[in-house]
């Protein structure tokens, strides 16, 4: 094998597994966006039933970070939709949801007892700290900080565009009583995973087609040449016999007999033959 072939070879080794990882994930990708996503496109998780006495409970620090160089930045720019819907548990009225930058939220909740969400235990349970507080709060809809928000009785739906800066989800009363109990359905949709399932699953085709094309030209025996040569080889079918010397000379010194003729006879037998010819004429 040339060295060109083995530098293919080894290329083409290298090559493979990478494009077999992209052909997978472009593929499981498809599969979940196609499979796992309710029919508006949402991936959806329902929490555990939140119950609290206090005024609200948040969930605070949600940062969608847009400015290139910060952190999380490319979820800023993933065409991020947030999808709130809350059910009333048990007859207390209108519920409201808002979201709006965490630190209006702190604001607005300072020195007023709530909840607040800082772990979600196996993606479903929310996790609560009590925050104390003195003072009841504004009734919510009469506040101009929410970038969306949505209050009514049973269950109730907001759409979030996300954007960039660290926001906050709020829950609780319309009317700012103490105490609810609600189910809560959290739904994301990314714009972007279909472009990148399709365009993953398309760079793995190319990365594996051309890992096999350079294999297979690597290990693939060239057919003969005109001369019958193959991968180089200089000469054709046919090796030539270097010519024997005539001349031979023995360690000592002294004259080896030549070789015999190419007829196989030895030099004997061609001289008696002569000798008889000549014989023959003289009588």
């Amino acid at each position: 094998m040339s060295p060109g072939r083995i530098v293919a070879f080894v290329v083409g080794c290298l090559l493979a597994l990478p494009g077999a990882g992209l052909l997978v994930g472009g593929a499981s990708l498809g599969l979940a966006v196609a499979t796992q996503r309710d029919a508006d496109g949402y991936f959806e998780v329902t929490l555990d039933r939140i119950s609290t006495d206090a005024y609200a409970v948040t969930a605070g620090d949600i940062a969608f970070d847009a400015e290139p160089g910060t952190a999380g930045w490319a979820l800023g720019a993933m065409d991020a939709d947030v999808r709130l819907r809350v059910t009333v548990a048990r007859d207390t009225g209108d519920v409201f949801v808002g979201i709006a930058r965490s630190i209006d939220v702190e604001a607005y909740l300072d020195d007023v007892e709530h909840d607040e969400v800082v772990e979600l235990v196996n993606g479903r349970r929310a996790v609560t700290v009590r925050s104390p507080g003195q003072r009841a709060p504004v009734v919510p809809t009469e506040m101009v900080i929410w970038a969306a928000e949505v209050s009514g009785p049973g269950t109730v739906e907001v759409v979030w565009p996300a954007q960039s800066g660290r926001w906050a989800v709020v829950v609780m009363n319309a009317d700012a009583e103490q105490g609810f109990e609600s189910d809560v359905e959290v739904g994301l949709r990314l714009g972007f995973l279909v472009p990148l399932a399709i365009g993953l699953f398309v760079a793995g085709v190319l990365v594996a087609a051309g890992a096999v094309g350079l294999i297979v030209w690597a290990v693939r025996r060239r057919p003969p040449d005109a001369d019958g040569s193959r991968d180089g080889d200089a000469g054709g079918g046919v090796t030539e016999t270097a010519p024997v010397p005539t001349n031979v000379v023995d360690v000592r010194g002294t004259p080896l007999p030549p070789p015999p003729p190419p007829t196989g006879r030895p030099p004997g037998a061609a001289a008696t033959a002569t000798e008889g010819t000549a014989s023959e004429e003289e009588r």
